[in-house]
Parts: C-alpha cells; structure tokens; sequence
C-alpha cells in the first residue's frame, strides 16, 4: 500500500490529468484518443520515464485501404508532429528515440475489395529524435515489391535499435527450455543510422 500512495504523489501520477492543458495543445495533437495519449506520452518523457507505448490500431486494411489510411494519417500526423515540435523545444529531441512501425508491411498491390493484404518481404520503420537525422535506407524498387535495395532483417532493426538504446545486443540469454540464445538472433548494425 505504501507503494501505490508513493506512486500517487510522484510527478508521475499527474501526467495522466490532461484537464488543464491549454485548448491550442488539444488542437496541435488532436481531439481523439490517439493525441490524449501522445500528450500523456509526452508528459512521462518529461518527467523521467524511460520507455512509452502509443498504439494507433486500424491499419489492417484489408477492405477499403484509401478511406481508412485517410482517417489514420488524419489523427497520426499531428500528433507525430507536435510531439516532435515539443520535445525539440523541450531539449529532449536527442534523448529521446521514436520509432514508428507495425508488425509487417502491405502489398503495394490493391486487391478485390479495394484493401492491401499483409506484405511481410517488406516493413516499412521510421525513426525519428537521437540524432539520427533524416535519410531513407533502404528501398522496395519502383513496383514497391522488390526489397532490393540494402535489405535489412527484423533483427538488424533490434540489432540497431538496442545499440541506440544503449542496451548491448550482443549479450546472451537462456531460453526457459535451457538454450543459450543471443538478444537479436544474429543481427547486425544498420549502417547509415548510427
């Protein structure tokens, strides 16, 4: 019990009480669920803590990709861009690492129901803070299938990611059957990014 009081009086707890941020706050993230919790996020970056989550869910497209990615950039862009705005006037830009993705890419290819399917060949990520700068590596050719061009492993992405992290990916764990395994299975820096 003594826990949860000392959680309650922490600078943590208020960062939940969107009440009294100005209107013109609320309209730079958005009046929604998503730009709620991209204030919240923005606010326990500010107060210490070290890792936050913010989920955007819809993006399974499978029927009606064009209105539904409408919609999705319409509340995704700006709040991604008044959290960027906000930690770079913070002066926690650099120590702050976005990524931006989902589980696996889409056909580049629009099905029979106006949808784009599950494209696992290619998964687009975005990062964005730490001082990585802005490049695009790697690319899908001009069909948008073809990951040809400098392709990476989803292990490559967590090789990078811990090493941005500060975490060593190169340490090994032990699976709970007894297997010694590495953090990353086998990946490698992504060159450009660091």
């Amino acid at each position: 019990m003594d826990a949860v009081r000392e959680l309650l009086a922490s600078p943590f707890a208020g960062c939940f009480d969107l009440s009294s941020q100005p209107s013109e706050t609320v309209e730079r993230y958005g009046d929604n669920g998503f730009g709620r919790n991209m204030r919240v996020s923005r606010r326990l970056l500010e107060v210490g803590v070290r890792d936050v989550e913010v989920q955007l869910p819809g993006w399974d497209t499978h029927v009606g990709n064009f209105p539904a990615v409408r919609r999705l950039c319409g509340t995704l862009e700006p709040a991604w861009l008044a959290l960027m705005d906000d930690l770079k006037s913070s002066g926690l830009w650099e120590d702050t690492l976005i990524v931006w993705m989902g589980e696996f890419g889409r056909t580049p290819v629009i099905n029979g129901q106006s949808g784009r399917d599950h494209y696992p060949r290619s998964i687009p990520v975005v990062l964005a803070g730490a001082d990585i700068g802005g490049r695009a590596i790697g690319s899908t050719g001009k069909s948008g299938q073809d990951p040809s061009d400098a392709p990476h492993r989803v292990a490559d992405l967590m090789y990078t990611l811990m090493t941005l992290l500060g975490v060593d990916p190169s340490q090994e764990f032990t699976t709970e059957f007894g297997s010694p395994t590495d953090a990353t299975n086998e990946g490698q820096l992504i060159s450009g990014i660091i």
